[in-house]
């Protein structure tokens, strides 16, 4: 989670065509029970409940996770649901696209391809393609961890396994096997965003803390109380949300994360805004 993504919305008439991609044909294919992003009744909330009081945590980032699909990964994805070569085709032009340049000739502009096709990120498509290319990923990985003694999770490009004390000496060599897997899988495992979290320190899953119970980081939800209580008494000019200039939005998106976490909590959050705004 976190750092830059390049967000590629699609035109409306395009996205009209990937929402019903998603409504008549991949809401309908089967997705894993390791898979908790952008799956109803699945949240961040049902990934981190899998990994609370765990004596150990690890968290890794797949890499570039939808640059990294491309055209005929998921052209061949429309062929395993039994649609013919040229259908299959079709299908993934819908919901890939490349990286454009704009060009001028004789006066006239003109948008070239300069790279391949792959999952853009603003697709309402690309979660759901997403998780069902990552299918034979999510068994192997469940298979290694039930090899060595942990449970497995996935929400989006994030991965997580925790254990008991009992398997910490097998910590080695599941991490060495998860990369192994990921890497034949056709994703990459980030060097950076490896993070191995024991029990007498903070654990995190999907932005939550899992020691006991889940929860949210408290320093957060101060500074979020104090921005609330500066914004009552001065008004909103010239105040950010962890940097965010549109500030609406991103206080409601915090209100909306804090709500799946603690209701009520967050319905108060949330009125507080509607008062403001």
């Amino acid at each position: 989670m976190g750092g830059k993504r390049l967000i590629s919305a699609p035109m409306p008439l395009i996205k009209s065509v990937q929402l019903w991609i998603l409504n008549n044909i991949l809401y309908h294919i089967p997705h894993t029970d390791q898979s908790h992003g952008f799956i109803p009744q699945r949240s961040i909330v049902s990934n981190a409940a899998q990994h609370v009081g765990k004596e150990l945590v690890l968290n890794l980032d797949l890499k570039d996770f939808f640059p990294s699909i491309s055209f005929s990964r998921v052209k061949g994805l429309f062929q395993s649901f039994g649609y013919s070569g040229q259908i299959s085709t079709l299908l993934a032009l819908l919901c890939t696209e490349a990286e454009v340049e704009q060009v001028a000739i004789d006066g006239k502009k003109y948008f070239v391809s300069i790279g391949e096709r792959t999952l853009p990120q603003g697709s309402p498509c690309s979660p759901a393609i997403s998780n069902l290319i990552a299918y034979k990923l999510d068994r192997r990985l469940q298979g290694i961890a039930n090899k060595w003694g942990f449970v497995y999770t996935r929400y989006a490009d994030d991965l997580s396994f925790s254990c008991g004390s009992d398997n910490l000496d097998n910590f080695q060599q599941l991490l060495w096997s998860v990369q192994e897997v990921v890497k034949s899988e056709g994703f990459t495992v980030h060097p950076e965003k490896i993070h191995i979290m024991r029990k007498g320190s903070r654990q995190e899953v999907t932005g939550l803390i899992v020691n006991r119970q889940i929860g949210i980081e408290r320093k957060e939800l101060h500074r979020f109380r104090a921005l609330l209580q500066q914004i009552e008494k001065n008004g909103p000019a010239g105040k950010t949300w962890n940097g965010n200039p549109n500030l609406e939005n991103s206080m409601r998106g915090y209100a909306s994360f804090v709500m799946m976490v603690k209701p009520e909590l967050g319905i108060r959050f949330m009125k507080k805004i509607d008062s403001i705004f």
